[in-house]
């Protein structure tokens, strides 16, 4: 059990990496064919060009530079399961903010195939 939790933090970490980088096709690639992503609005996208295009106004740099700070991360090794707290920053011309927030993630043969997004509104 201990190899496959190490294997869900790595991919983990690979994913956050990926949205830090700005990276939308990194992003999207880490998606499974048949994925669901849900936001932090209730809104759900399927599929990997779906999701894709749900982000890419906050990967194109249109919302500012981005950056995501993991705070916690649970695994539930069985299931493929990672929780993950985070603090986004954003800087758009100098504006700066914070979000606070989580995802839950399920990982399926080394991509996400379920991502919901929680965020603390202020």
């Amino acid at each position: 059990m201990a190899e496959k939790r190490k294997e869900l933090i790595r991919l983990t970490e690979k994913f956050v990496t990926a949205f830090n980088k700005m990276d939308l096709n990194e992003v999207a690639d880490s998606f499974a064919e048949n994925s669901i992503y849900e936001d932090s609005k209730g809104n759900r996208f399927y599929g990997k060009l779906e999701i894709k295009k749900a982000f890419e106004p906050l990967l194109s740099g249109q919302m500012g530079q981005i950056h995501f700070e993991g705070d916690d991360i649970f695994v539930e090794e069985e299931s493929g399961k990672v929780m993950i707290s985070w603090t986004l920053s954003i800087d758009l011309k100098g504006n700066k903010s914070k979000i606070k927030g989580l995802d839950l993630l399920k990982f399926v043969n080394g991509k996400v195939l379920e991502k919901i997004a929680y965020r603390k509104q202020n």
